[in-house]
């Protein structure tokens, strides 16, 4: 039987509130049911093993029985299931990639780690990683697969630590450390691991295929999602718990500005630095500068104003609790924390000054550099269709709508907005609606025009675009944003199952191809 969203919503939901009533017996049967997984593992390794020694001890004394299993080919397929089993029990993880630091080049941000380390009685963190995303994290890499001992990896974004202080980055930093740590159960952190452990065992007998590994792949194609449902309570409580233990390391104040911090200057950098960066690309062969040097002359000389960061709160704080992320919603946080919504502080000397010291100017030339090898031919090549797109434009533009293909009229609407403006797209989006009406792409562009204008009109064409399976994402996504700005959560939950309901048959869809 398929384990649907919505069914994984309904077991989420009872086992919270199994966990509200009685979190020791909640706790209990979790015990059970993840040792359930690891029962069927190792009683499967230990079957398979002792046929296969069982058989191959049986031939040396019996020739008829050697016979049969050349004849027959019986030792292959139990070879093949021992081996997927020792695979999926020993299964890789990635180690963590990016730019990584020691403690002779930041001494300072080391030392915070290490009596964080202390406070919290966390395993050692083995390796730090400097990412460019506005992020952190903790990636535990298994040394023996499920099995354990595992390799710890700090990821730390550059931008964050740019846009933060330096006690903002401490809350942020004991709340991931707090996911390791001894005030944390072991059992929550031992189940913090194990949920993405069976969904890796599950790919990995996936990907293996074969009639010989069904059973076992059937088994854990129905374990591994219900596990997680179930498993999700106390997932979400350990982000409770983390929040708190970072509180109770800095204060409910920074933590509380840390939190507020993400969710309003994210987006801020992203709309006012990264996306004006990257549209040279439409007019420039290479960009003026270096991004991450521009990003850090950008974060020093730009400031949000109060209002801007209001009003991304405000946006934030509409943002409902979902099974999607284990993650409860910012306004369910921050009302952990005390109920406080502060404003983040001017940042004078921000964390990446204080805790990458010296380091950070030779840190910000290297990601530089990483990014021009991985990125200017790509920017390049986007210099040189832009250019091209704008020689199609002026042409499309000068021969007239009326001679146009339909796809060329098509590319005219989204040229007219790029080369143009979006009124001036939006009002020869509508004639070419009039001429195509069964086009549902052009519903999902003039949905998005609208909607760009805070005009709720365009909710109706994003209505029509989902009649197009290539659009149900975008459609979902844009429309659930817009009533999520609104405050209207009601009709933004609706959208959100839509977008949910295709998934699943997406996913259906590939897997009856996959069998």
């Amino acid at each position: 039987m398929s384990f649907s969203i919505e069914t994984f919503e309904k077991v989420a939901k009872n086992a919270e509130m199994e966990f509200q009533s009685n979190p020791q017996k909640y706790k209990k049967k979790l015990m059970l049911y993840a040792l359930l997984g690891y029962s069927v593992i190792f009683a499967l390794v230990i079957l398979f093993l002792s046929l296969l020694i069982g058989s191959v001890a049986m031939a040396f004394y019996s020739s008829v029985f050697l016979l049969l299993l050349l004849k027959k080919k019986l030792i292959i397929p139990l070879g093949i299931l021992v081996w997927v089993l020792f695979k999926s029990i020993w299964v890789s993880y990635p180690r963590p990639e990016g730019y990584e630091v020691t403690k002779k080049e930041c001494p300072e941000l080391f030392n915070m780690l290490k009596s964080l380390e202390d406070q919290l009685e966390t395993p050692k963190i083995h390796r730090v990683i400097l990412t460019p995303e506005f992020n952190a994290g903790i990636a535990q890499t298994p040394r023996l697969g499920i099995i354990g001992f595992h390799h710890n990896t700090l990821l730390l974004g550059l931008e964050l630590l740019l846009t933060m202080s330096p006690a903002e980055a401490k809350s942020i930093l004991a709340h991931e450390l707090g996911h390791l740590s001894g005030n944390h159960s072991k059992f929550s952190n031992w189940i913090y691991r194990v949920r993405d452990s069976w969904y890796r065992i599950m790919h990995t007998f996936q990907e293996q295929g074969g009639w010989f590994t069904a059973p076992i792949r059937g088994f854990f194609n129905w374990y591994a999602p219900r596990f997680s449902a179930y498993s999700f309570a106390l997932a979400r409580q350990n982000e409770y718990e983390a929040d708190a233990i970072s509180a109770e390391i800095t204060s409910a104040e920074d933590a509380s500005r840390a939190l507020v911090n993400t969710y309003a200057t994210a987006p801020f950098v992203d709309e006012q630095y990264w996306q004006e960066y990257f549209k040279q690309a439409d007019d420039k062969p290479e960009p003026d500068n270096s991004p991450f040097m521009g990003l850090y002359q950008f974060v020093q000389q730009n400031k949000q104003s109060k209002k801007q960061i209001l009003d991304r709160l405000k946006r934030a704080l509409k943002e409902p609790t979902s099974f999607a992320d284990t993650h409860p919603s910012l306004k369910e946080r921050l009302e952990a924390l005390g109920d406080l919504a502060l404003i983040p502080k001017s940042v004078k000397q921000s964390a990446a000054h204080v805790l990458l010291g010296d380091q950070l100017q030779t840190i910000i030339a290297n990601f530089d550099e990483d990014w021009k090898s991985y990125n200017l031919k790509h920017w390049k090549a986007h210099y040189e269709q832009s250019q091209k797109d704008k020689v199609e434009f002026e042409n499309l533009h000068a021969r007239g709508e009326e001679s146009l293909s339909k796809e060329e009229f098509f590319d005219l609407c989204w040229l007219t907005e790029r080369y143009v403006s979006a009124e001036a797209a939006l009002e020869t989006a509508v004639r070419y609606r009039e001429k195509f009406p069964e086009d549902y792409r052009i519903a999902f562009f003039i949905g998005r025009l609208y909607l760009s204008k805070n005009d709720p009109q365009g909710i109706r064409f994003l209505e029509e675009a989902l009649k197009e399976d290539e659009l149900v994402e975008s459609a979902c996504e844009l429309a659930y944003d817009f009533e999520i700005s609104r405050d209207n959560q009601a009709d933004a939950l609706v959208w959100r199952k839509r977008a949910e309901s295709h998934f699943e048959i997406v996913d259906k869809a590939q897997a009856e191809r996959s069998m």
